[in-house]
């Protein structure tokens, strides 16, 4: 088999791949607040409350999307 045939798929996937990994990269957008972080999803718009525990950021639905969440 030619070296061609192996490396023009191997080429395409690579770039498929990497092109799907920085759409998700770019999906939240955290910004500071008084108390931690706000955490948006910038394809839903859900937010999500944040805060630093033990060097991890945790986060919680907004109390409205968790009251929209259960009313679904």
């Amino acid at each position: 088999m030619r070296p061609q045939y192996i490396l023009i798929p191997a080429a395409l996937f690579s770039l498929v791949a990497v092109s799907a990994f920085s759409g998700e990269t770019d999906r939240y957008r955290l910004e500071k607040s008084a108390n931690g972080y706000i955490r948006m999803d910038t394809q839903t718009g859900a937010m999500s409350i944040c805060e630093e525990r033990s060097g991890q950021l945790v986060c919680k639905m907004a109390a409205d999307e968790r009251a929209a969440f259960q009313d679904e």
